[in-house]
């Protein structure tokens, strides 16, 4: 048999187990804090085997439990808290005999322990600056602490790439620092506050971050000067600008003009000016001209301004020139009025000339339109006078194809040419028979035999035709007499007596033959005197059927038409004269004293005509329009003329 077991002796322990235990505090911060419980195991016959660490708020809710297997004797365990509050912890120790099967507890509960957590809040606000060269960007910082004590304040500005920018430590709990910035973007702000926990001395940092946008406010002005149009007096220069700005106002716009040799020409000032527009300048000479751009810009709540300024490329200036000569020569011969004219022109191109006759009140008499630089013109003037000749010359410049004119002019005198009948020629008589001869002197005749000597060749000339004889009047001449307009419907013809035959006179004179040369003799004596020259208002000189008239006008109404071979025709008005106008080549304009216009036409004979016309009142012209050629009814005195055999 194998030994028998030792039986226990009576005086073996009994297993006891029990378990002690501290809650403390580690440390706190704003965040939390730390607390651990230390523990202590005591046992008597029996092993450790698990302890479980409880940790419970002032509720009674559990905050946090722990639990050990084989706990060593003494050990720790640490509890993290977030907020302030009564904490506890109940320690459960569980151990193990070997002489039962029945466990050994043992439970501690620790004191309660009061956690205040400290409290660091910090506020920041951010604020831009904008200048000229930049921005200033001032934070303004407040470190409320509690429970906490602060050792300093940091300040960090990071670009939005995450480099530092500037960096800035203070002691205040509140305050504001100032960084400088030169490029635009979004900036972060990081605020830390360096702390001390009141009641554990525990160090901690309290941060607080921010982001802000800069904009730097920026200003520029783009432009160039161009060449808009130009003239033989000026050129037009077009400065054209576009503004660009960033956190700026555009103010005020001034461009300044300079020529070649940096003399200021122009200054043009634009006040609160567009994005984009132009200016112009007038220069008066060729050259090279430049223009200089000033911008500049308001900021808001800041008195500095913006500045940019830009210089454009120089603009090279030749102006046209445009030389017009002219020469007006009245052609003695004739009333005809020469006028030649050349033109030289340099960078433009001629499309026209226009040549104007003006007569002594400035009206456009004449007017011809030529295409050619140079050459020459002719127009037919009515009457005597100085005439202004104007040359007109339409262009256009090479190089902007803007249209101008030049005008040249000259001054030139025009006499029109009159009739000179055939000269006294010398003869046994002093006279070559059957020339007409004018001459000055008093009349020979009564006014009264004048009458007379006409009447007799009138009815002289009745009875060679057949007509029944005029009976003799005792009025007064018909040169002088004023005939109403119904009994001047008739016609007087010429009388002109012919001598047949080329041998000489026939053998005796007869009654008719003697009172022709009575006739003649009589109105050859009864020219006009010196005195009644003195009174005429004009000689107009009027063409038809190629032949050439000289009428001269007289004040008291009296026209004295003169032929080319001096045969002379007298007329006599119903009032005077008051001006006298040559219209056109075969038609005169007269205007009597009480302001009506009579239009004359003379024919191939020498006879005055009257033309229909309209009056339209006042000063305007009045419409002419062409006569239906009816008979004269102005009385007409004729010349008997004698040829020669």
């Amino acid at each position: 048999m194998g030994p028998i077991p030792d039986r226990p002796e009576p005086s073996d322990p009994v297993p006891r187990a029990s378990v002690s235990g501290t809650l403390s505090l580690i440390e706190k911060t704003p965040e939390g804090a730390t607390l651990e419980v230390r523990y202590e195991t005591h046992t008597v016959a029996c092993t450790p085997e698990r302890l479980v660490i409880t940790l419970y708020d002032q509720s009674g809710e559990i905050v946090s439990q722990e639990t050990i297997e084989d706990p060593p004797e003494t050990g720790s365990v640490r509890f993290k808290v977030t907020g302030s509050g009564s904490y506890r912890a109940v320690l459960v120790l569980q151990c193990s005999s070997g002489l039962t099967t029945e466990s050994v507890a043992s439970e501690l509960s620790t004191d309660v322990m009061e956690i205040v957590l400290p409290s660091v809040r910090i506020r920041a606000s951010t604020d831009v600056q904008p200048g000229p060269e930049g921005a200033t960007l001032r934070v303004d910082y407040d470190v409320d602490a509690s429970h906490a004590e602060v050792d300093g304040v940091e300040v960090v500005l990071y670009d939005e790439d995450g480099y530092v920018v500037g960096k800035k430590e203070v002691s205040d709990l509140s305050g504001s620092v100032t960084f400088d910035v030169d490029k635009d973007g979004t900036y972060k702000v990081l605020i830390t506050a360096r702390c001390r926990d009141a009641d554990t001395g525990t160090q901690f940092s309290t941060t607080t971050e921010t982001g802000v946008t800069v904009q730097i406010p920026r200003a520029s002005v783009n432009g160039a000067l161009s060449l808009v149009k130009k003239t033989p007096k000026n050129a037009v220069l077009s400065a054209y600008y576009e503004i660009n700005t960033t956190a700026c106002t555009p103010e005020l716009l001034e461009i300044a003009l300079y020529d070649e040799n940096g003399n200021l020409m122009d200054r043009k000032v634009v006040n609160n000016p567009p994005k984009t527009g132009s200016v112009t300048f007038t220069v008066t000479r060729s050259g090279s001209y430049y223009a200089v751009m000033t911008l500049q810009c308001s900021i808001d709540s800041v008195t500095e301004s913006v500045v940019s300024k830009l210089t454009t490329d120089a603009v090279a200036v030749v102006l046209p020139s445009v030389r017009v000569d002219v020469d007006a020569r009245p052609t003695p011969e004739s009333a005809t009025l020469s006028v030649e004219y050349r033109v030289n022109v340099d960078r433009a191109e001629v499309d026209s000339v226009e040549i104007f006759l003006c007569d002594e009140s400035g009206n456009v008499v004449g007017r011809k339109t030529l295409a050619d630089p140079s050459g020459s013109v002719t127009f037919e003037v009515g009457r005597e006078g100085t005439y202004r000749v104007l040359v007109t010359v339409h262009c256009r410049d090479a190089d902007t194809g803007t249209s101008f004119s030049a005008t040249a002019g000259t001054d030139v005198t025009v006499k029109l040419p009159r009739y000179q009948p055939h000269s006294p020629q010398s003869s046994a008589e002093g006279r070559t028979e059957g020339e007409f001869h004018t001459q000055s002197g008093a009349r020979s005749a009564t006014e009264e035999q004048r009458g007379q000597t006409i009447r007799s060749a009138n009815r002289l000339q009745e009875q060679r035709e057949g007509r029944p004889t005029t009976q003799p009047t005792t009025e007064s001449s018909s040169s002088d007499r004023v005939f109403p307009p119904e009994k001047l419907q008739g016609r007087a013809e010429e009388n002109v007596v012919e001598e047949k035959g080329s041998g000489g006179r026939t053998g005796g004179r007869s009654e008719e033959r003697e009172r022709l040369e009575e006739t003649q003799s009589a109105l050859q004596r009864g020219r006009p005197t010196s005195a009644e020259m003195e009174a005429r208002i004009a000689t107009v000189e009027l063409t038809t059927a190629g032949r050439s008239f000289l009428i001269d006008v007289f004040e008291d109404g009296t026209l004295r038409v003169t032929t080319e071979d001096g045969t002379v025709r007298t007329v006599k008005l119903p009032l005077n004269v008051k001006s006298v106008n040559r219209v056109t080549p075969t038609t005169l304009e007269v205007t009597l004293q009480n302001g009506r216009k009579v239009y004359l036409t003379v024919d191939e004979r020498g006879r005055l005509f009257p033309k229909k016309f309209v009056i339209l009142g006042g000063a305007e012209k009045p419409h002419l329009r062409e006569g239906t050629g009816h008979a004269p009814i102005l009385p007409v005195i004729p010349i008997v003329r004698r040829r020669r055999r």
